[in-house]
Protein backbone atom coordinates (compact mmCIF):
# COMPACT_ATOMS: atom_id res chain seq x y z
CA UNK A 1 0.00 0.00 0.00
CA UNK A 2 1.75 3.31 -0.81
CA UNK A 3 0.61 6.81 0.64
CA UNK A 4 -0.78 6.72 4.34
CA UNK A 5 -0.23 3.78 5.60
CA UNK A 6 -2.87 5.03 8.54
CA UNK A 7 -5.40 5.36 6.41
CA UNK A 8 -8.74 3.79 7.72
CA UNK A 9 -10.95 4.32 4.38
CA UNK A 10 -13.73 2.74 2.50
CA UNK A 11 -11.24 1.76 -0.30
CA UNK A 12 -8.85 0.21 2.21
CA UNK A 13 -11.79 -2.13 2.99
CA UNK A 14 -12.59 -2.87 -0.88
CA UNK A 15 -8.68 -3.21 -1.16
CA UNK A 16 -8.70 -6.50 1.43
CA UNK A 17 -12.06 -7.72 -0.46
CA UNK A 18 -10.68 -7.64 -3.68
CA UNK A 19 -10.45 -11.27 -3.69
CA UNK A 20 -7.56 -12.47 -6.13
CA UNK A 21 -7.32 -8.96 -7.33
CA UNK A 22 -3.74 -7.31 -6.51
CA UNK A 23 -5.07 -3.68 -5.54
CA UNK A 24 -3.00 -0.83 -4.20
CA UNK A 25 -4.25 2.50 -2.21
CA UNK A 26 -2.30 5.31 -3.35
CA UNK A 27 -3.46 8.66 -2.19
CA UNK A 28 -2.45 11.17 -4.98
CA UNK A 29 -3.42 14.43 -3.83
CA UNK A 30 -5.68 16.40 -1.42
CA UNK A 31 -5.80 19.22 -3.84
CA UNK A 32 -5.34 19.58 -7.57
CA UNK A 33 -8.30 18.86 -10.26
CA UNK A 34 -9.21 15.36 -9.69
CA UNK A 35 -9.75 14.46 -13.50
CA UNK A 36 -5.87 15.31 -14.01
CA UNK A 37 -4.50 13.72 -10.96
CA UNK A 38 -6.26 10.42 -12.16
CA UNK A 39 -4.87 10.55 -15.55
CA UNK A 40 -1.27 11.36 -14.71
CA UNK A 41 -1.52 8.26 -12.10
CA UNK A 42 -2.43 5.92 -14.86
CA UNK A 43 0.37 7.21 -16.79
CA UNK A 44 2.93 6.93 -14.03
CA UNK A 45 1.68 3.21 -14.06
CA UNK A 46 1.27 2.43 -17.19
CA UNK A 47 -2.10 1.04 -17.03
CA UNK A 48 -4.53 0.66 -20.21
CA UNK A 49 -8.05 0.64 -18.37
CA UNK A 50 -9.72 3.32 -15.48
CA UNK A 51 -12.94 2.05 -13.59
CA UNK A 52 -14.62 5.32 -12.71
CA UNK A 53 -18.40 6.65 -11.15
CA UNK A 54 -19.89 9.11 -13.76
CA UNK A 55 -22.08 11.47 -11.65
CA UNK A 56 -22.89 15.06 -12.79
CA UNK A 57 -22.92 18.19 -11.41
CA UNK A 58 -25.66 21.17 -11.65
CA UNK A 59 -24.16 22.85 -14.67
CA UNK A 60 -23.22 26.20 -13.34
CA UNK A 61 -20.83 24.20 -10.37
CA UNK A 62 -19.37 22.17 -13.53
CA UNK A 63 -18.83 25.82 -14.99
CA UNK A 64 -17.14 26.67 -12.64
CA UNK A 65 -15.05 23.80 -11.53
CA UNK A 66 -15.01 21.92 -13.72
CA UNK A 67 -15.67 18.23 -13.94
CA UNK A 68 -13.97 14.77 -13.61
CA UNK A 69 -16.07 12.85 -15.48
CA UNK A 70 -15.95 15.43 -18.53
CA UNK A 71 -11.86 15.41 -18.31
CA UNK A 72 -11.59 11.63 -18.46
CA UNK A 73 -14.07 11.30 -21.46
CA UNK A 74 -11.83 14.27 -23.00
CA UNK A 75 -8.74 12.29 -22.51
CA UNK A 76 -7.02 10.26 -25.24
CA UNK A 77 -6.21 7.59 -23.11
CA UNK A 78 -6.75 5.73 -21.16
CA UNK A 79 -10.11 3.65 -21.99
CA UNK A 80 -12.81 4.01 -19.45
CA UNK A 81 -15.29 2.23 -17.57
CA UNK A 82 -18.00 3.93 -16.45
CA UNK A 83 -20.49 3.85 -13.97
CA UNK A 84 -23.35 5.82 -12.70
Amino acid sequence: MRGSESTDTPARALAEQARGVQADIEILGEKGEAGGLLLNAVQRVGANLLVAGAFGHPRLQEFIFGGTTRTLLAAPQPSLFLSH
